[in-house]
């Protein structure tokens, strides 16, 4: 990875300009400040309602405050990760040099970000927090969805500090029940065989669909949380995020085969044109437009009745330990 300075005329030392700093926006848009009162004042449930249903989805600005209520009561039982620690890594790694080149993180897969509405400046920050967070988090050896994630959170922080900070309390989150990230290759190997076991369950179809092409059923479900957080467009992905924030990792299984689902109905008329399943599950994923709007999308995602989240920890708990006993801990 290459960090530049890539916006040299900007004559702040900081990531990139914080638009808007000098407008009181509450008088410029009072309905988003009432919606903001609303967020503050509503408990955990109230706030599930809403992120299922976009409360927040409108303005930019409405959005970014409910993320930092959120993070701020994620953090409480996490991270000690603050601005100040960001500096000091950033410090540290990037010094005052026009350009710094570094070795992609080790949890990152291939390097790949997705850039969403990223402009360059924005990238290059992407890039800097994901090193940061591989030199404050040395255990975390595999976490492909890392870098989609600081991409996001970056749509809707002040600063890099803001956003280092974000994704670090979703690291630091120790609860097995709801937690966010995968950190090792194990972990996120036993969620793929939880996931694979929850579709041959509640998308049955779709597992003989493959079967009869003697096309290999587990390689086809590896990638289902890059589904989530690689190919959805911006505005389903950031749909998603509002309720992953609140109610954590059993959500991905939910909307992962809601759109396996989807994608069952469209397959199973072009069967004999598809040669790579995984390639056009990709493909529809990217373009899930032409077949569901994204409310439609989480309705249906929360229609499906999954195990409770204990049921979901003893089932992943028993993956992740028959994989230790295959001996298989590292890619």
């Amino acid at each position: 990875m290459t960090i530049s300075e890539v916006d040299k005329w900007e004559i702040s030392s900081s990531s990139g300009m914080k638009y808007g700093q000098y407008v009181d926006w509450e008088k410029i848009d009072p309905e988003a400040a009432i919606c903001y009162q609303k967020i503050l004042s509503s408990d955990h449930y109230e706030l599930k309602a809403m992120g299922r249903t976009g409360f927040w989805s409108m303005p930019h600005t409405l959005r970014a405050k409910a993320y930092q209520h959120i993070i701020h009561s994620i953090e409480s039982t996490s991270t000690t990760a603050d601005v100040d620690t960001y500096h000091g890594l950033a410090g540290k790694l990037f010094g005052e040099f026009q350009t710094s080149t570094h070795p992609f993180p080790k949890f990152m897969e291939d390097g790949e970000i997705p850039r969403y509405c990223l402009n360059k400046a924005g990238l290059n920050s992407a890039k800097k927090i994901l090193i940061c967070v591989n030199h404050h988090f040395p255990d975390v050896s595999y976490c492909p969805i890392l870098s989609a994630l600081v991409s996001l959170l970056l749509h809707f922080s002040e600063d890099e500090a803001q956003c280092f900070h974000s994704i670090c309390s979703l690291v630091s989150y120790t609860d097995l029940k709801k937690r966010y990230i995968d950190q090792t290759f194990l972990t996120s190997h036993a969620s793929c065989m939880t996931f694979g076991d929850l579709a041959n369950k509640y998308c049955r179809g779709i597992r003989k669909l493959i079967a009869s092409s003697h096309q290999n059923l587990f390689e086809f479900y590896s990638d289902w949380i890059m589904w989530i957080f690689a190919d959805l467009p911006f505005t389903y992905a950031i749909r998603v995020l509002d309720v992953y924030l609140l109610e954590g990792y059993k959500v991905l299984y939910r909307v992962a085969l809601a759109l396996l689902s989807l994608y069952k109905v469209s397959v199973s008329s072009r069967m004999a044109h598809v040669d790579d399943f995984r390639q056009d599950m990709k493909n529809f994923v990217q373009n899930v437009g032409r077949h569901s709007t994204i409310d439609a999308l989480l309705q249906r995602a929360f229609s499906i009745q999954l195990p409770t989240r204990k049921e979901l920890t003893y089932l992943f708990s028993a993956n992740k330990d028959a994989l230790i006993h295959k001996d298989i801990h590292n890619k």
